[in-house]
Parts: structure tokens; sequence; C-alpha cells
């Protein structure tokens, strides 16, 4: 959500079964400055079913689902440059899961696509106080993470363009 309270990116309409892809777009930025902070909220859509199957009459079946071992990642285009050229440069996509208190680089050690072992796991203070790490339940309030995301171009970037990132997402569904 941005900061009037908006939605500005969301991934799926879980009541309609379709797929709403809507980028998520910083402005220029200049180097050594930050972009705005752009809250994300993950939802497990396992309520949004039942709910759109009550207000329509319609009966539910199968399971409710739980998603278990959520670890992120930084893909794109892009996110080579971004996790291996810009750290060094003091600059780079950063992710928050206590409300900006603390802030996680991705670099080559946190969130690099091609290694599984750099992967970010999801901390429950994310989701709520006490939940546990990486998992989303099917039920509120341990349904739903709320991180923030933000960049830092590089003081010394030698390099200009756009740059296509995405905050890529591993689970298993239990």
């Amino acid at each position: 959500m941005d900061q009037t309270g908006q939605i500005v990116y969301r991934g799926g309409d879980f009541t309609q079964s379709t797929w709403l892809q809507q980028p998520l777009i910083e402005g220029v930025l200049f180097p050594a400055q930050y972009s705005e902070v752009f809250t994300i909220v993950l939802r497990n859509p396992a309520t949004d079913y039942r709910l759109a199957a009550q207000l329509s009459g319609a009966s539910v079946s199968g399971n409710v689902q739980t998603y278990a071992n959520i670890r992120l990642y930084l893909t794109g285009d892009s996110a080579a440059e971004v996790q291996t050229v810009w750290p060094a440069l003091d600059g780079g996509y950063e992710i928050s899961f206590n409300q900006g208190l603390t802030w996680i680089r991705f670099d080559t050690t946190h969130g690099l696509e091609s290694d599984p072992s750099t992967w970010i796991p999801l901390p429950g203070c994310a989701v709520a106080d006490g939940a546990p790490d990486g998992q989303l339940g099917p039920f509120p309030p341990l349904n739903q993470a709320t991180l923030q995301v933000r960049v830092k171009v590089p003081f010394n970037v030698s390099q200009f363009g756009l740059y296509k990132l995405s905050l890529g997402i591993d689970l298993d569904i239990l």
C-alpha cells in the first residue's frame, strides 16, 4: 500500500480468480538517495475463497492451506547488477520485516536467485507477534505478512537506465 492506504501492487484477485500485474514504479532516482518506502502485503488467500463462496451462496470444498518455508529472493533483468555491483558502492535493493527498523540489503549473500541457500526466510514478526517463522496460516491474524522495500542508488553509479526487478517468493503449500 502507498502512504495514502491505496493498494499499489496486488498479485491476484482471488474473488474473481484472476491474476493482476500492476508494476510498482519508482520515478527518477539520483545517486546516494533512497526511494520511497513501499509496503507490500503477502496474503494467504484461503479465506478469500471462502468469503467469495459465502457471498455468492456457493459451497466450498477442499482443504484450507498453510504456506510454509516462505523465502524471498530478488529476480529480474537488473538483479545481477543490483546484487553484485551496487552493494560495493553503498547502494541496493533493501527489505524490512519490522516496519523499517532494520533493513536487509539484497546482495550475493542475501536473496540471490541462483543460490537458494541465500534466500531470505520470512520472519514471524512480519506476520504477528509470536507467529512462526516462514509461515502464513489460513485465517487472520496469521494469514498475512507485511514487509517494506526500498532502493538506494549508489553514489558512484556509472550506468543509468531502467532497472527491472521483482521480488521472488518460494514456499511450500501444506
